[in-house]
């Protein structure tokens, strides 16, 4: 990502009403907080991964499920653990942001692999929540 960009990035959210901006594309992220004391950057190369024919496919086999919004994570009363299978469409939280609540569906039916947030944490906008293996 340019200079050129970032500059961008800090002009929007000097015209917004929020304290902070947190931009991905790929393997490289910018975090931009209004008033925050200067840290030493942090800059991280994008990762490089030899994939194999074997290993791409395992990976069409994962479903990534994000957060759509930044709020606050609520398991479902019911919430899948990693080795639980769930369902297309199945309920797994929701995302409390405004006091307005999203749920969030399973994207796909399968196997829970990992489960990265827990009841009551904030969660940020694109973070990964479950991973799932695709069945």
């Amino acid at each position: 990502m340019d200079v050129g960009k970032i500059d961008e990035l800090v002009a929007i959210l000097g015209a917004s009403r929020s304290s902070e901006l947190l931009v991905r594309k790929g393997q490289n992220s910018v975090h931009i907080v209004r008033g925050a004391k200067a840290k030493k950057p942090v800059v991280a190369a994008p990762m490089q991964r030899a994939e194999t024919p074997a290993t791409a496919a395992a990976m069409d086999d994962i479903a990534h499920i994000r957060s759509s919004k930044v709020g606050i994570f609520h398991s479902a009363e019911s919430a899948p653990e990693p080795g639980d299978s769930v369902h297309l469409g199945q309920p797994l939280g929701v995302i409390e942001s405004m006091k307005i609540h999203n749920e969030i569906l399973s994207e796909v039916s399968g196997v829970i692999l990992e489960m990265f947030v827990e009841n009551g944490s904030p969660v940020e906008y694109g973070q990964e929540l479950y991973r799932i293996r695709k069945s």
